[in-house]
């Protein structure tokens, strides 16, 4: 079951059961929101955008061990030569293999464009791997 979605995290996050999940990978977004309304700490020696997403991180991760399974795993990059590739990815290889992966895309260019990586592996399934035999 694919059930890719398109919204903010921590709202869709907030509709899943909790230890439901066996496994996140996630790719989130950077520390550069560059609005004056990031700001949550009188500090000027903190840039805004750090503020902001250090909080939103906290958010992000304490939601994400709710709907995380005991046994559960947790795989993030922040890299940007990998931006958002890993979700996608995940979500190919979970549509190739017959795995059920919930995906969260926030911008509607990248749900539409995981909407149509997805669509192509389960029409053409698994493909031979270098390692395959």
């Amino acid at each position: 079951m694919i059930d890719l979605r398109l919204g903010d995290c921590l709202e869709v996050l907030a509709t899943l059961d909790a230890r439901s999940v066996d496994a996140v990978i996630t790719d989130p977004p950077y520390a550069n929101t560059g609005t004056g309304s990031s700001r949550f700490s009188t500090s000027a020696s903190i840039p805004n955008e750090t503020q902001f997403f250090d909080l939103w991180m906290r958010q992000v991760w304490a939601e994400l061990a709710r709907v995380l399974k005991p046994t559960g795993a947790a795989f993030m990059t922040i890299d940007w030569r990998g931006a958002m590739a890993c979700e996608r990815a995940a979500g190919v290889v979970a549509a190739q293999n017959g795995y059920r992966f919930i995906g969260i895309e926030r911008e509607p260019e990248f749900y539409e464009l995981s909407q149509r990586r997805i669509a192509a592996a389960q029409v053409y399934g698994r493909q031979p791997g270098l390692f395959d035999g």
